[in-house]
């Protein structure tokens, strides 16, 4: 044993004593309260055999034994961020402990998760639960039923079954059965197939196959699979033929990859006999790729005797295995294949990305997960052609750069000219303003004239101004790019706003009066400041002068009406009154779609209070928005009672504004029922035009009907008999 590996078991065993003596300073243990009702199990698995009854009432840990929330969840903090050594550690610590004493914990658990909203204890209760589990499973699943907390139940359920599955997987069966409810059987069953998977191999695959509805459900195939080749590949190839197609394809690979290994010459027989053309392809070029670890030129030689998908997997495949062993020889030997096309292919996989679609059986491949340093991103590109992976290494080669030194940045980049050296930079600072603004904005600043395009340096700017928005603020001033320019205020004044509004208020004093840029440093400070205090927002928009009053205020009562759109029709409607404020026709212009966003929140709360609101506004183009989309909202609802409330309003604009909408709404269903709300319009040609229409529709669907109500009509007499000589 080296001196490393003993190092780390003596650290490991250190911090298992550690965690387990602090364990044993113990808080006073609760006891376990379920409810008879919720307690009971169906008898046929209450009565079975309980093999594990000396774990109830054995010794247990004593004084050593876990017994709070906290105290295991320590166990876990002190892995050091080391969740598989943290699971290792309570596992060991729970291992001792009796049933009794792991009722008591997972109580404390439960208790725990119900009492800490915003923190899950999901490691230290699936942990608990699974060994309670082993040692008392009715026990830990009545509890489990009976608790009402949906985040506990999600995290215990699956971690039951998996220890009943682990000790007896008949018992997790039969008890899975008894589960009335879908949801949670569902998510039972996932756990208890991935406990079976191991545990009891053919059991899993007879449970898969007893099911159709899990047909289509992968439950890691792939992985599975591996696990079971590691032990016996011939025996793991029989159990995955029995599975069904839609399930087998996923395994495949990782079964030819690991058989190889193993035995080139069996791998390779029992791919051949596989007779189903395209599992036989993939499964050759899989072949290949587990003798690469082995026997790089053997298994590149092997593809001679392959042609089409057969040899497209076998690249995939070996090159997947070599990228992970060692770049550079994966590197020589992609670039010295001769195939154009499979030399691309290589390479492709040596960028560490996935370029192959969903059904690819190699699309698992952990090769998403590589990370190429820059030199190796470099060699890449260098033989690349352009393409989707000379972009995608492109990108990568610019995240490289964008936490590089400069010194490193500036030299890869000067290696680069044209449209490679300007998507490389743009995209490098595109990522080192994600992360730090102020050094992109340095970097930027460095650059030739020539290299400092506007779109860039905005683009940092916007990112600048969450951190620095006073000089995010400056610098986008002296711009002289307009567009980015007002984006750039508008974040800034976003940021300024949310830290102190009243300075962001007096802030605006030093932009250009009516200019775009201070429109859009009123926009942003109103909506931070509606958000966080609406009365000082409105009475500081009230005193604006008329054009930016309406924006202003438009923002501010938008930001309220979804949170309390009785306060923001109250704000509304008090501008929208003949004589206030807003009530010159510009801004009430400008109010029309405040309007139809605070209908379209306020419907879903109070659908009547909208309604009473609406009714009573002033005859305006505000009333007449509000109306059309109170009325659209309320004929999806309830038509009948959106029709008793048009009804119910006066002649005039408002009113013609929902007749107009039930018109529209049933000339292609309903012609007639759209005829006669067309004739209730009080404006003369609103009410010709809308008849005309509807008739028109009438008329091709039922025209005896049509021709009657056409001519007992007050529309005029040159129309009517026009619309009649058209149906004749």
């Amino acid at each position: 044993m080296s001196k490393g590996n003993r190092t780390t078991i003596i650290l490991a065993a250190l911090m298992l004593l550690v965690a387990v003596f602090w364990a044993g300073r113990t808080s006073a243990p609760r006891a376990v309260e379920t409810s008879d009702a919720n307690s009971r199990l169906p008898t046929r698995l209450t009565d079975r055999p309980d093999r594990r009854a000396a774990g109830r009432s054995g010794p247990g840990a004593g004084g050593m034994a876990i017994t709070s929330a906290m105290q295991l969840r320590d166990v876990f903090k002190n892995s050091g961020g080391n969740m598989q050594l943290g699971s290792a550690m309570a596992d060991a610590a729970l291992a001792r402990m009796n049933a009794d004493e792991l009722s008591q914990l997972v109580a404390d658990l439960a208790q725990a998760q119900a009492s800490s909203p915003g923190y899950g204890f999901t490691l230290e209760i699936q942990a608990a639960c699974a060994r309670w589990a082993e040692v008392d499973p009715q026990a830990a699943l009545r509890f489990v039923l009976a608790n009402r907390q949906a985040s506990f139940r999600s995290a215990a359920l699956g971690s039951v079954f998996a220890g009943m599955a682990k000790i007896d997987p008949a018992l997790a069966r039969a008890a899975l059965a008894q589960i009335d409810d879908p949801a949670l059987r569902r998510a039972a069953q996932t756990s208890l197939l991935s406990a079976l998977a191991m545990a009891d191999p053919d059991a899993w695959v007879a449970s898969i196959l007893a099911d159709p509805s899990l047909h289509g459900q992968q439950y890691g195939t792939a992985s599975i699979i591996s696990e079971w080749a590691m032990d016996d590949p011939a025996l793991a190839a029989q159990r995955l033929a029995k599975l069904p197609a839609s399930m087998q394809s996923s395994g495949i690979v990782s079964l030819a990859k690991i058989w190889a290994s193993k035995d080139p010459a069996a791998a390779q027989a029992w791919a051949l006999a596989l007779t189903d053309p395209k599992q036989r392809n993939t499964a050759l070029g899989a072949v290949a790729g587990g003798l690469a670890a082995r026997d790089p030129d053997a298994a590149l030689a092997s593809l001679d005797a392959l042609e089409g998908p057969a040899r497209q997997a076998g690249i995939k495949a070996v090159f997947s295995t070599l990228a992970d062993l060692d770049f550079d020889l994966a590197f020589q030997k992609a670039t010295a294949l001769s195939d154009p096309s499979e030399k691309n292919a290589a390479l492709k996989l040596l960028t560490g990305a996935e370029y192959y679609s969903s059904d690819d059986p190699f699309a698992s491949s952990h090769l998403s997960y590589v990370q190429r340093n820059s030199e190796q991103l470099v060699k890449l590109l260098a033989e690349l052609p352009p393409g989707q992976a000379r972009s995608s290494a492109l990108s990568r080669l610019a995240e490289q750069l964008a936490t590089a030194s400069p010194e490193e940045a500036e030299r890869i980049l000067a290696a680069y000219s044209g449209q490679d050296h300007t998507v490389l930079r743009s995209r490098m600072l595109e990522q080192m303003s994600q992360a730090d603004p102020a050094r992109a904005l340095e970097f930027f600043q460095s650059l030739p004239p020539q290299q400092q395009d506007a779109s860039t340096f905005g683009n940092i700017l916007a990112k600048l101004a969450s951190k620095d928005p006073e000089t995010a603020l400056a610098l986008a001033l002296n711009s002289k790019a307009d567009e980015m320019r007002s984006n750039v205020v508008r974040e800034a004044f976003y940021h300024l706003a949310a830290s102190d509004p009243q300075a962001a208020r007096d802030r605006l004093d030093s932009l250009p009066a009516g200019s775009a840029e201070y429109s859009s440093a009123v926009l942003a400070t109103a909506r931070v400041w509606a958000d966080q205090d609406p009365a000082a927002a409105a009475a500081w928009a009230a005193g604006l002068e008329p054009g930016m009053r309406a924006f202003a205020q438009n923002s501010i009562i938008q930001a309220m009406s979804n949170k309390d759109p009785v306060a923001a029709a109250d704000m509304l409607g008090d501008l929208v009154q003949p004589g206030a404020n807003a009530a010159d026709q510009a801004d009430l212009n400008h109010l029309t779609d405040t309007a139809s966003s605070l209908i379209s929140h306020w419907v879903g709360s109070d659908l009547g209070a909208a309604a009473e609101w609406t009714t009573a506004l002033p005859e305006n183009p505000v009333k007449d928005a509000a109306v059309i989309q109170l009325v659209s909202n309320w004929h999806q609802l309830d038509p009948d009672a959106a029709i008793e409330w048009i009804d119910t309003l006066p002649a005039g604009t408002s009113r013609d504004t929902a007749v107009r909408y039930m018109v529209n709404f049933s000339t292609g269903t309903d012609p007639a029922t759209a005829f006669e709300w067309a004739a209730t319009l009080s404006n003369d040609e609103h009410r010709s035009n809308h008849m005309q229409h509807a008739a028109s529709q009438w008329l091709a669907r039922d025209p005896e009907p049509a021709s009657a109500a056409i001519r007992q009509s007050d529309l005029p007499p040159e129309i009517r008999d026009r619309l009649l000589d058209a149906a004749n």
